[in-house]
């Protein structure tokens, strides 16, 4: 299994995506476990060693979704802590500061738009499709960080002419 070598080093996360559930996620989820990596549905887990908390949520397919599913996991969630919330898609970011007790937001779905036109078109459709992002608070009192994930490879047609293949490493120091 080719993640083997990655999950023998360190724990591997991972929240569904849309190509998740078109793939059949009941189908993917013994591949998984097999891979040793994590699968976070809703739920949260604490890592210790790192002093922080990885959330991940199901893909939610509208913000409003999202943002239930949010509300729900963020009663589970240790606001002294840092806190790294995973969703698909780059939607519901001003909703997860509001909260006060996130940190890190990662995302991706978007693929930079891959390929033209739709490189283009993803910004109409999500504001922050690709990078980092500070996310303030209404009342600037909360901050956090979104960021964007391209894609490492490719949706549809196998090409790519917009954006890049990406692996993003963070340093995050407690």
């Amino acid at each position: 299994m080719p993640f083997k070598s990655l999950t023998s080093q360190c724990p591997v996360y991972l929240s569904t995506g849309n190509h998740d559930y078109i793939t059949g996620i009941e189908y993917l989820k013994p591949m998984l476990t097999t891979c040793g990596i994590i699968l976070l549905e809703n739920t949260l887990v604490i890592e210790e060693e790192l002093q922080c908390s990885i959330i991940g949520t199901n893909d939610a397919q509208s913000e409003k979704k999202y943002i239930n599913e949010m509300n729900k996991v963020s009663n589970e969630v240790n606001a002294n802590t840092f806190n790294i919330i995973l969703q698909h898609r780059p939607h519901g970011y001003q909703q997860t500061c509001e909260k006060g007790i996130y940190d890190l937001m990662l995302s991706g779905h978007t693929h930079v738009g891959q390929f033209a036109p739709f490189n283009i078109l993803v910004y109409l459709f999500f504001k922050k499709a690709y990078g980092l992002y500070t996310i303030k608070s209404k009342d600037n009192k909360q901050q956090m960080y979104l960021y964007t994930h391209p894609g490492t490879g490719a949706w549809g047609p196998h090409m790519r002419s917009a954006g890049t293949n990406d692996i993003t490493i963070f340093h995050i120091k407690p």
